[in-house]
């Protein structure tokens, strides 16, 4: 089990009434793979964890990839310059707001560059303490992706846990109704509106 999945592997198991550990691998990857994909598509994390991201100095407010925003460690850039913790506060869970502005970042040359953001980001500190409707939608949507593992003819991947699904249009985020009704169902977990 990947530390961010959202159910645990005897949860998946139970849930599809599977006996033994033969399908584990196959359904590990699936559980992680979904958890991922759901996750991005609400732009927010199940299971606390550390994310690191690059973002520009100039304004009042840094608005990070994931929430809800538990902590942040450190905004350092290259040259060492620290943006100190009593400078700013987390917004409604969603974005970094500093008492001034976030003054731009530059490297050791003297070059401009981007501020690099450490923080912890997710709804529940671990997955045993996942909400029963997470669960629910991500194993709904696992049994809806192993009863039709033929649907698909794109690949998403993260890392090597890979997803297949087909898209609607050429370009798009392929994706199928079953991950479409574990995010609808799950819009109340909404972090960041991509």
């Amino acid at each position: 089990m990947a530390t961010y999945d959202a159910v645990t592997m005897d949860e998946a198991r139970d849930s599809l009434g599977i006996v033994g550990f033969a399908e584990d691998e196959a359904l590990q990857r699936l559980v992680s793979a979904l958890t991922l994909e759901i996750e991005r598509r609400l732009g927010t994390q199940f299971v606390q964890r550390s994310l690191v991201e690059y973002h520009e100095g100039g304004g009042k407010h840094i608005y990070l990839g994931r929430a809800p925003i538990v902590s942040v460690a450190s905004i350092v850039d290259p040259a060492g310059s620290v943006v100190a913790a009593d400078q700013f506060v987390i917004r409604q869970q969603r974005w970094l707001e500093h008492w001034g502005r976030f003054y731009n970042a530059y490297t050791s040359a003297g070059q401009p560059t981007d501020w690099t953001v450490t923080y912890t980001a997710g709804w529940f500190a671990t997955t045993a303490a996942v909400s029963p409707d997470v669960k629910a939608e991500i194993l709904r949507a696992v049994a809806g992706m192993r009863e039709a593992p033929a649907a698909g003819v794109a690949s998403v991947g993260v890392g090597d846990l890979s997803i297949s699904y087909s898209g609607r249009y050429s370009g798009e985020v392929p994706t199928t109704p079953v991950v479409d009704g574990a995010v609808a169902a799950l819009h109340a977990f909404r972090g960041v509106l991509l």
